[in-house]
């Protein structure tokens, strides 16, 4: 049981997990509610980055966006560019502005895709929430030209990083919430097996004795003429 559970784990941060002794079976078990709820969550993270994955694909072929994560924001944090741009002490000119203004418009549309996936999963959605919220601030400071560049990319490096912790932390307390529910399961379960055997010996017992009983009874009476 708890194989299944760290595969649900595994799921969700989206890494790759060892397991090579783990078989999938043909048959699928009946899942207890703390499975069907785990697997709610697992789907619903996937969903949510596959869409939103899609629509932020679609974003990222415009020329608006190219020539921000080429001028003005990196991308990546292993994007050849990022260096550069965080030593940068320019600050935008007309054409980025532009370029940032309607990239920042056209990345909000992929937001609602996000949280909606998510709509019934604790904890994740108040992390993207601030993820948006610093994000948005971030833009707005480069737009008024409040900062420079680099100043904006160092920014956007310490966002990321607080973000993936943020996310992990997140998951971290769905997986414990999930298990604690499960533990409560099995302990109900065990409870009721414990009782279910203690029934069956005390009705063992009764036929038992009714049986002797019995056999009293009949042996008091003689043999039969």
């Amino acid at each position: 049981m708890k194989k299944y559970f760290i595969s649900m784990l595994c799921l969700m941060t989206l890494a790759s997990c060892g397991g090579g002794n783990y078989q999938q079976v043909s048959t699928a078990p009946k899942l207890t509610p703390a499975e069907k709820l785990a697997d709610t969550y697992v789907e619903a993270v996937k969903v949510a980055n596959q869409k939103t994955k899609q629509c932020s694909d679609s974003i990222q072929a415009t020329d608006e966006a190219k020539l921000v994560h080429k001028e003005v924001l990196f991308a990546g944090q292993k994007d050849p560019n990022a260096k550069d741009l965080m030593l940068s002490k320019q600050r935008l000119n007309s054409k980025q502005s532009a370029a940032l203004q309607k990239f920042m418009i056209e990345q909000k549309s992929c937001r609602s895709i996000r949280l909606n996936a998510l709509d019934k999963t604790p904890y994740l959605p108040s992390v993207w929430l601030d993820f948006y919220k610093k994000s948005d601030d971030l833009g707005a400071q480069l737009l008024n030209k409040k900062i420079t560049i680099g100043e904006a990319n160092q920014q956007w490096m310490t966002i990321l990083q607080e973000t993936n912790v943020n996310l992990n932390e997140a998951k971290r307390k769905i997986y414990n919430d999930v298990m604690a529910m499960r533990e409560k399961e099995v302990d109900l379960d065990l409870k009721q097996r414990g009782v279910a055997a203690q029934q069956a010996q005390a009705q063992a017992a009764r036929e038992a004795n009714n049986r002797q009983a019995w056999k009293d009874s009949w042996w008091n009476k003689g043999p039969i003429n």
